[in-house]
């Protein structure tokens, strides 16, 4: 009676469950992919003959191109109408016999027609439509059948199920740590190693072009023939490469459209966080490849393959890291004598077939089988037992190994490994730490960048300031020469005499401040107060006065503070009978500084005219050198081919002298009729019972 009621409870339980998946599943499509695409391909066709694409034009397309029976195709059909892949069309007939009969049609969608929502169409898995699963974290969705139990949530499955893949993106290795940008630097290394795997362009697909006419009058090709002949190997049918309508196929199949450039990209930009997120783009191709070129075509083959290689050198970034790094950027010949953090135990191996050999052990499984590196040569990898293991301190003499050029190779690495194995010892005890020594060189290496940036921003800063002085050097230099100018042209005008009563003046007291050391880093502000003191101090006064006590004249030269650099104060006093000497006007000064910069402008220009003339007379001694060096290359041309034309014309002249064998082809000696001859008796016999004695015209 328990046992009754226990399996009943487990039936009830088990019809919960069942209710509970059947719940959480949704019928995304049904139609499969790949019969998808040869029905576009049969609709496009048949529209291109301008013909409607109705179901039994597209059935004999479908039974004589790939041999799909027309039950197949109606229910191929259907399907495709319902996941919106493709139209049914019902109109009325203007032709014939048709003329207001209703046809049904099908149409290829249209474009930007397909609603893309939050998931994928086709299983991760096997790739294909039908009742799915949806992760709750991405695009993916799975069979029932397609993933492990354990991998349900007791509850809720519809809005708590987690797929394998995004668990393992989230999830943190725990034995594997590394720096993000290392970790994308050793994937873009991974990327061009898969690059030889696939080619440049994934979703390039071939299909029969508009030749492969499909009509009523054309009856279709029964089975039997169809197996003796290859529904492929069709003789009018050509293939071509379908470039025109691949965007919109791809969007209404592929749902996230991924390859090895754009996977590259992310590498490039430090997008990857983990190694599972980089697997899982690489499954991603595998996924796309199945769902558009079908499961068992060549470029599927090549996919799946690329992905057995990507997940290697996974498990091989996993294992050593240095090793993965220096094997692909080989920077030197000694690339393999470099020492890992932490570094491999070095141990002599025997492969059959060859003598104990120096190598590194990369890993060690659980069977005691040693996955090891041979120094020297091509540092190939094998597997080798730990019965066939010695180490590497032993006597090379009890291993007996003939020393050979490839020996004395691989033990020359040995000790360069070894000698660098040392260093890195002697620099620390602990190899924890040379685990974030190439972490450490990339952060120095970003602080020397900051450093040589802000070193390039004083650089350009020094260098405005420089700019600045230089132009006030300038504007100085200019002031320095209007001075003396004006000083040379004050000498040269006649002294007046001086005026008997002048208007009385005030006495004004007038404080001249020195200018303050130019700097590097000048206001704009202090600039323009330095050039309006420039400016104003362009003249000179003189003032002459007689003294009262001893009755001499003195005279008094009052400049500006930038003739003199320090601070002074100074009272200019008039008196009624000083002298007063007339000032040199500014339009003078300005006339006297054009006419210099005139004279100056004139001999640039002379200057610049005598360098274009000899410009121009170097540009036309070389294009005359040119032409010259030209004709005398035709020249000698022409002579050449003459020569040979003339020793040619000798050459076939004398063997147009001489007479050949009929048979041989060599020069003969043996003459038989009026157009054979032979070289020897031996073609002579050869070419008479073959054919010339039916056809000789020698008299016998």
């Amino acid at each position: 009676m328990c046992c009754t009621t226990d399996c009943a409870a487990s039936t009830v339980r088990v019809e919960i469950m069942n209710k509970k998946l059947f719940l959480a599943m949704s019928r995304r499509r049904v139609s499969s992919p790949q019969t998808t695409q040869q029905l576009w391909d049969a609709i496009r066709i048949t529209s291109y003959q301008r013909q409607i694409p109705d179901v039994n034009r597209i059935s004999r397309y479908m039974s004589r191109i790939h041999g799909v029976s027309e039950d197949e195709v109606r229910r191929q059909l259907s399907y495709c109408v319902r996941d919106g892949l493709i139209r049914l069309v019902k109109r009325l007939g203007y032709k014939g016999t048709k003329i207001g009969v209703e046809q049904e049609s099908y149409r290829l969608p249209k474009p930007k027609s397909m609603v893309r929502d939050d998931h994928d169409w086709y299983c991760f898995i096997c790739h294909s439509g039908g009742d799915v699963i949806c992760c709750t974290s991405c695009h993916r969705v799975y069979h029932l059948a397609c993933i492990e139990k354990e991998e349900l949530p007791e509850e809720d499955v519809k809005n708590k199920f987690v797929c394998n893949v995004c668990k393992m993106c989230e999830g943190v290795e725990e034995n594997f740590k590394i720096k993000k940008s290392q970790l994308n630097r050793l994937l873009t290394f991974t990327c061009a190693r898969l690059k030889e795997k696939l080619p440049v362009t994934i979703m390039d697909r071939t299909v029969p072009s508009n030749s492969s006419y499909i009509s009523d009058r054309t009856s279709s090709v029964t089975s039997h023939q169809r197996r003796a002949s290859g529904a492929a190997s069709d003789s009018n049918i050509k293939w071509v490469t379908d470039d025109a309508d691949a965007a919109w196929r791809i969007r209404n199949l592929i749902y996230c459209p991924m390859d090895l450039q754009t996977m590259e990209k992310k590498a490039l930009k430090n997008k990857y966080k983990s190694l599972a997120q980089f697997r899982a783009d690489a499954q991603t191709i595998v996924h796309n490849v199945v769902i558009y070129h079908g499961v068992h075509s060549p470029l599927a083959d090549m996919a799946r393959q690329m992905f057995r290689d990507c997940n290697y050198d996974l498990q091989e970034i996993r294992q050593c890291r240095d090793c993965y790094r220096m094997s692909n950027e080989k920077l030197d010949r000694h690339w393999f004598c470099q020492p890992c953090r932490p570094p491999h135990q070095l141990v002599y191996a025997k492969q059959k077939g060859f003598p104990y050999w120096p190598a590194k052990v990369i890993k060690v499984d659980d069977k005691d089988v040693h996955d090891v590196r041979f120094f020297g040569g091509h540092h190939q990898r094998a597997l080798i037992e730990k019965a066939f293991i010695r180490q590497i301190s032993v006597n090379i003499h009890s291993l007996q190994v003939k020393k050979t050029s490839s020996w004395n190779k691989a033990c020359e690495e040995l000790k360069r490994h070894q000698s660098l194995l040392d260093e890195m010892r002697r620099s620390t005890n602990d190899f924890t730490k040379f685990e974030s020594s190439e972490d450490e060189v990339e952060d120095e290496e970003d602080s020397e960048d900051e450093d040589s940036k802000l070193e390039k921003e004083n650089i350009e800063d020094e260098d405005e300031e420089d700019e600045e002085d230089e132009e006030e050097a300038e504007a100085d230099q200019e002031h320095d020469t209007d001075d003396g100018e004006e000083e040379r042209i004050s000498k040269d005008l006649p002294k007046t005499e001086s005026v008997s009563e002048p208007p009385a003046a005030t006495e004004e007291s007038l404080t001249i401040p020195s200018p303050k050391k130019r700097g590097r880093k000048r206001k704009h502000k202090e600039t323009e107060e330095i050039d309006t003191e420039e400016d104003a101090c362009i003249t000179s006064t003189s003032v002459k006065r007689k003294s009262k006590k001893d009755g001499t004249s003195q005279e008094d030269t009052v400049t500006s503070s930038c003739e003199e650099p320090v601070n002074r104060s100074f009272a200019t006093q008039t008196n009624k009978k000083a002298p007063i000497t007339p000032t040199v006007s500014s339009k003078e000064i300005a006339k006297a500084v054009k006419e210099a910069l005139e004279k100056q402008k004139c001999e640039f220009d002379a200057e610049r005219a005598e360098l274009e003339e000899k410009r121009e007379q170097a540009v036309a001694n070389a294009v005359r050198s040119y032409e010259q060096d030209l004709g005398r290359m035709q020249t000698e041309h022409t002579e050449v081919i003459a020569d040979l034309e003339e020793k040619h014309r000798a050459a076939i002249s004398e063997v147009k002298k001489k007479q050949w064998c009929y048979n041989c082809e060599q020069e003969a000696i043996y003459h038989c009729c009026w157009n054979t001859a032979y070289c020897s008796t031996e073609c002579q016999q050869t070419h008479w019972q073959k054919e010339h004695k039916k056809v000789c015209r020698r008299k016998r």
